[in-house]
């Protein structure tokens, strides 16, 4: 049997050359550019739906105050009244698809000022997030003065 050359050096510990602790560093890095690219392709999911989900509420945001106008220009004329406006918003809600979830109209006339509120839920695209749309607007109440 050939004898096992001992190499020089401190006892317990073995002199490697280059070659050797790069082909170590490389078998410890196997399958971390997976791992890194499932991290990342995950983030970017995650912040495309929040893109969408900003661009939904926004759309919901601007049906809901297009709601509130169109309501509006039911209670402020002269013979116009808060169930008309109510209704006015209701109907154009109904009819704008179902962006905002439980939506609340009310609406108030007094002799100087009209306004319409419109509020509700946003759709959700990511899990666990809870938006909410709330829109008031008001406008000077039609009148006769002699």
């Amino acid at each position: 049997m050939a004898a096992r050359r001992r190499e020089t050096g401190a006892p317990g510990r073995h002199r490697h050359g280059w070659r050797d602790v790069r082909a170590l560093l490389r078998a410890d890095d196997r399958g971390s550019s997976t791992v890194e690219f499932v991290i990342c392709a995950a983030v970017m999911v995650l912040l495309l739906l929040m893109v969408v989900q900003i661009g939904v509420w926004y759309h919901t945001r601007a049906v809901a105050q297009t709601a509130a106008r169109h309501g509006l220009d039911h209670v402020r004329t002269i013979d116009g009244s808060t169930g008309a406006g109510i209704g006015a918003a209701n109907e154009f809600l109904a009819q704008s698809g179902n962006g905002l979830d439980d939506p609340n109209v009310t609406a108030s006339r007094t002799i100087e000022t009209s306004s319409v509120s419109v509020s509700g839920n946003v759709v959700s695209i990511l899990p666990g997030l809870r938006l909410t749309v709330n829109v008031t607007v008001d406008a000077p109440t039609e009148r006769i003065e002699p």
